[in-house]
């Protein structure tokens, strides 16, 4: 874009955007790029919303929105799929300047949002309006506003990349979102990235499932978008070659690793058990038992045994039971390997978190079973980590599941609470539920070595997922999402010795905190908040409402 000699009067060209419903830095340089991408003989513009994604960096929701808004003022008609007729008299009315309204000076509209800005907001509500600075490069005009777009320089370095994996549906969506407006204004980020999503899935026969998981032993820090794990419905609704497994059993069997999920706790978004006043977090044995378990219905009379044999051809076999009528049986395993690792896992998480640690099974009925569980975990502990627990001023103690149970009831929180693999699973839900909401929940997975993954720890929400498609506007909570991004920020920072990348991460996670304290937040919030009127945001919404807090603390 070239400087217009004559420049045209701020507060003409504010009063014309204003006229088109078009107030914010995002919603200009979108329009900025129709204005100077219009044939200035047909009046045509030609861009696909995907196109312009790309060219701005930008989400195709905000494009939507301004296309909309635009298209609502008669600015702009659309003539066939990406080709749109722009009426620029409908920002002018009769007063269209005679040299035309495609080039205009970046330094003059940002001026003039000021003045803009100012005009609207009621005196005792002003602040001091932002400044641009512009500085051109090959013929076009790069652009950012202290505290809120930074200038390359200005950005947040990394050493070493993170490993991001995309995923599926209304969170892939939240995914770039965030990415766009949290993160790249601020950080020069560096990742290595897996598409994660299931048609690439479906494509590399799953292998880039395993890839991502390879890249994370290597760079120690990965950061995962919710996947679809397809049932039968969803094999014939993508018309997937396979019924692959879980992306996140996948991974979690290479890294060998313990999920740890604790709740996002806010002011106003009250744990429905009076007594909790700390995060509980549920470390989840993700190998074995139910979850690799064989299974068998059984027609009618019968014996069930269960048979061992050696590698010299031995055989050991216990009677399961006589089936006098028809019955179902199920066979499950463990490996003293993953026990020993997730037994360390825990440990070892729980020093860095400085937190207690309890395990709890059911060794009294399940005598071998349970009861191995319950070695191991001492044994470790008793050879590896007593000393380090009493320096720590933390203890470990063991309790079956029901008393385990009784007692996190009851308790204030603040502790790890480490169970097996499905006891895990069901509690997790249990204690996010009942902390307020699954989507205010971390999850981290942590393997022995300490390698990190973090994701947040609910799914792709595919009922948005369709309204969004379809072109209706979502409320979809992305809490979780930027945590995900800001565990893996901090630990990548902790690793390389980067406290800025550390802080960055910090001062997000208390930007989307104090949202939704001041008020602010997703419609699943509203409905359980104690805060009085909450303002309901969609979802674009409330993380340009985050980024306006994040941008005070920057």
């Amino acid at each position: 874009m070239s400087r217009k000699k004559d420049k045209m009067k701020n507060t003409d060209f504010m009063k014309g955007l204003k006229n088109l419903g078009i107030k914010d830095r995002r919603q200009i340089e979108i329009f900025m790029y129709i204005m100077t991408n219009t044939d200035p003989n047909t009046n045509l513009f030609i861009g696909t919303y995907k196109k312009i994604s790309y060219e701005l960096g930008c989400s195709e929701a905000t494009i939507a929105k301004v296309m909309k808004a635009l298209q609502d003022h008669k600015y702009l008609t659309r003539m066939q799929n990406g080709v749109w007729l722009v009426d620029q008299s409908k920002m002018y009315g009769d007063d269209v300047p005679a040299s035309g309204i495609t080039e205009v000076d970046l330094q003059s509209i940002m001026d003039g949002l000021e003045v803009y800005q100012n005009e609207e907001e009621p005196e005792e509500k002003k602040e001091a309006a932002p400044k641009y600075k512009t500085a051109e490069a090959n013929g076009q005009f790069e652009f950012s506003m202290i505290g809120d777009m930074k200038l390359n320089s200005e950005k947040i370095k990394m050493k070493v990349p993170i490993v991001e994996m995309d995923g599926d549906e209304m969170t892939r969506v939240i995914w770039k979102m965030i990415k766009e407006e949290l993160l790249l204004p601020f950080i020069d980020l560096k990742t290595e990235y897996y598409d994660l999503g299931l048609e690439k899935r479906d494509e590399t026969a799953d292998q880039i499932t395993k890839d991502a998981a390879e890249a994370i032993k290597k760079y120690g820090v990965g950061v995962k978008c919710a996947t679809i794990t397809p049932n039968k419905a969803r094999v014939e609704e993508y018309h997937l070659k396979d019924m692959y497994k879980s992306p996140n059993g996948t991974i979690r069997a290479i890294l060998d690793g313990t999920v740890f999920r604790a709740p996002i706790m806010v002011n106003g978004i009250d744990p429905y058990v009076k007594t909790w006043k700390k995060p509980i977090t549920i470390a989840r044995h993700a190998y074995g038992d139910l979850y690799s378990a064989s299974e068998m219905s059984i027609p009618g009379k019968g014996k069930a045994e269960l048979v061992f044999t050696a590698e010299d051809g031995t055989e050991e076999r216990k009677l399961i039971k006589e089936f006098d009528r028809p019955g179902i049986l199920q066979g499950q395993h463990n490996l003293d390997s993953s026990i020993t690792s997730f037994a360390r896992s825990c440990f070892n998480y729980a020093l860095e978190t400085k937190q207690s640690l309890w395990f709890s099974a059911k060794d009294t009925i399940s005598k071998i079973y349970d009861h191995h569980f319950k070695d191991v975990f001492q044994e470790v502990y008793e050879k590896e980590y007593k000393d380090a627990f009493e320096k720590a001023g933390i203890e470990y103690f063991y309790t079956l599941i029901d008393d385990a149970v009784a007692r996190v009831i009851k308790s204030e929180g603040g502790f790890i609470w480490a169970c097996k693999n499905y006891d895990g699973d069901v509690m997790s839900d249990m204690v996010a539920t009942a902390f307020g909401a699954l989507a205010m929940m971390t999850s981290v997975l942590v393997s022995p070595d300490g390698k990190y993954e973090f994701e947040a720890a609910h799914g792709t929400v595919q009922r948005h997922f369709y309204k969004y498609r379809d072109g209706e506007k979502t409320s979809t909570n992305s809490v979780a999402t930027i945590f995900a991004w800001t565990g893996a920020l901090n630990k990548r920072g902790q690793l390389d010795g980067n406290e800025a990348l550390c802080d960055f991460a910090s001062k997000l996670e208390t930007a989307v905190i104090e949202t939704i304290e001041a008020g602010k937040m997703t419609k699943d919030l509203s409905l359980i908040t104690t805060i009085e009127d909450p303002e309901v945001l969609d979802t674009e919404e409330f993380i340009q409402a985050v980024k306006a807090n994040l941008m005070k603390k920057l």
